[in-house]
């Protein structure tokens, strides 16, 4: 039995390897001189590339300063405010809606509320609510999923409402709607005459404290030289400050109590700082380098196929 390769078959394979590299090196030997000739061709015609530079910074120039005089025309408010009587998820709702089909009487392009996090002032309430937020972190792997937690989150004293609409956009309008589209909720009507009721309940039974203590400390602090009165005077006071404490919260409660929810304040977040002028110069600056990119792109381009169709073209008349 014959094994192995004839003659024949070596110089046959000798052959096609050496028509193979032939090839190869012709085919990179003529897209070498292919592009060389092309580049050659565009250079001559630099003008159009400075025409391409010119139109790509006017072009780019003019974008901008569109999209900036729609910015100017969109105002930016952001209203701190403090949801009362469980209104936070309502207020979620209308957010989540734009306010359309509401009270609103003027454009609104975009809203959104989000928490101002305040994890002290939110577990410092209630020891209940600092064992479940300490369970429900637990669940997390970073702590900032927690605070951000729509359960927390809409927990916490102060909420941040933001507002985007035309350059005509009154924001001192759009919280008096707002207030009076709450207030007209039977069940918000309902749950703040409760609420205020109660506060005031609160206040009168706080000043009533205030009085007695003031008169128990009245009675055991002068001339106190027992150990056991000297400690009964320390507690009395401390005790006192406690009540002027919780004083100091009720008359804050009571504040804020009159509204649904309370407006702290609100500003126009338009930027227009130091900061936003270096980020416009340097938006510019991007916007005129890629559309001068671009037209120099498109330039070669163009002037390639046209290079490839004039040689095809004496090619066809030969």
């Amino acid at each position: 039995m014959r094994s192995g390769k004839t003659n024949n078959e070596e110089q046959f394979e000798e052959i096609d390897l050496k028509y193979l590299k032939e090839s190869v090196f012709s085919f990179l030997d003529n897209l070498g001189y292919t592009i060389y000739k092309l580049m050659k061709s565009i250079l001559k015609k630099w003008y159009y590339f400075l025409i391409a530079i010119i139109i790509g910074v006017v072009f780019g120039y003019f974008v901008e300063q569109r999209q900036e005089v729609i910015a100017e025309e969109t105002t930016v408010y952001t209203i701190i405010i403090a949801p009362k009587y469980e209104s936070v998820d309502y207020l979620n709702r209308l957010v989540d809606t734009n306010f359309e089909n509401t009270f609103n009487s003027q454009q609104l392009y975009n809203s959104s509320l989000k928490s101002i996090e305040d994890i002290y002032g939110f577990i410092g309430e209630d020891p209940v609510k600092a064992a479940i937020f300490g369970n429900l972190n637990a669940k997390f792997a970073k702590s900032e999923e927690g605070l951000h937690y729509p359960a927390t989150a809409k927990n916490y004293h102060f909420q941040e409402l933001s507002l985007e609409g035309d350059s005509n956009f009154n924001v001192d309008l759009f919280i008096e709607e707002l207030h009076k589209y709450m207030s007209s909720i039977d069940y918000f009507k309902e749950r703040k005459r409760i609420g205020i009721e109660n506060l005031l309940l609160k206040k009168e039974e706080f000043q009533k404290d205030l009085s007695n203590a003031n008169r128990y400390l009245e009675k055991i602090g002068t001339g106190s030289t027992n150990a056991l009165e000297v400690v009964d005077l320390q507690s009395a006071l401390e005790a006192k400050k406690n009540l002027l404490d919780q004083i100091e919260k009720n008359a804050v409660e009571i504040l804020e109590a009159n509204e649904v929810f309370f407006v702290a304040t609100y500003f126009k977040s338009n930027d227009v700082s130091s900061a936003g002028n270096n980020k416009k110069s340097k938006s510019l600056l991007v916007s005129i380098l890629k559309y001068v990119v671009l037209f120099s792109v498109l330039t070669v381009i163009i002037l390639g196929l046209s290079t490839i169709i004039k040689k095809y073209k004496i090619r066809e008349k030969q």
